[in-house]
């Protein structure tokens, strides 16, 4: 198994030695690699990656620092992005999150939270992007559909009994990130049935819900099958919405066996 990679990017040298001063107390050891020129982190990546952790240091808490983060986040998903700043960053807390940060470190930082901070992100990388440590097994051959057969999506349910504590936030991101790195068509089912939020997080006026959809007439399986999509209404990341009833009255009238239904 290969140690770890680290890439300091900041224009001082202080972070990096601080860094480099630590690692020795990190199983196993990483190997840190600095970088002063901001312009040439596009080549150091490609030329000495792959790296589990970038730590961008506060030469980056500017607005072009932090969208220069979002660009190598979204060329590197697999990659830990640590942020560490002196003062806080130039950017909105809307920039910071697109920089794709998973810690923020305000310095001066002791070694032992550096310590902690580095074992988390390294951690997180790993798990996101394992690598191999012998040859794979040969693939098993994909299971192929009968001509007409539609294979089945794959379902992710995110609840709790309690509001406010982030559902909307996490469905909304978790159907971005499907969208934009799996490459599968991906539809959220607003079932707060009462007071659904997800096309006012995603700003969208959707002409029909769930309500509509569950209210054709005489429709039968295959039909419903059949126009379902035409009641989502779709945001311009690609995510497709099938909204929650405009009114809550309307949710006494969809039965769990409804939504089975939309769902399948």
């Amino acid at each position: 198994m290969r140690n770890p990679k680290i890439l300091v990017l900041d224009r001082g040298e202080e972070l990096a030695q601080q860094i480099q001063h630590v690692a020795d107390d990190i199983r196993p050891r990483p190997d840190v690699v600095p970088c002063t020129r901001l312009g040439s982190v596009g080549e150091l990546l490609e030329n000495e990656g792959p790296f589990d952790v970038l730590v961008a240091g506060p030469s980056l808490g500017t607005r072009s620092g932090l969208q220069r983060l979002g660009l190598i986040r979204e060329e590197l998903p697999g990659m830990s992005v640590v942020l560490a700043f002196s003062r806080r960053p130039d950017g909105s807390l809307r920039e910071i999150v697109r920089s794709g940060a998973i810690d923020l470190l305000q310095l001066p930082i002791d070694d032992k939270e550096l310590i902690d901070a580095i074992d988390r992100a390294i951690e997180l990388a790993q798990t996101a992007t394992p690598v191999a440590t012998e040859p794979a097994a040969p693939a098993a051959a994909p299971v192929v559909a009968a001509p007409g057969v539609r294979q089945p999506g794959r379902v992710f349910t995110i609840s709790s009994a309690t509001g406010g504590c982030g559902k909307t936030f996490f469905a909304t991101n978790i159907g971005f990130f499907l969208t934009r790195y799996t490459g599968k068509r991906v539809c959220i089912v607003d079932l707060d049935l009462q007071f659904g939020e997800v096309v006012t997080a995603m700003r969208l006026r959707p002409k029909y819900t769930i309500f509509d959809a569950l209210q054709r007439e005489d429709a039968d399986e295959d039909d419903l099958r059949a126009h379902i999509e035409e009641y989502t209404v779709a945001h311009e990341t690609g995510v497709h919405v099938l909204a929650a009833p405009r009114e809550p009255s309307e949710a006494d009238r969809i039965s769990p066996p409804d939504v089975t239904r939309i769902i399948e």
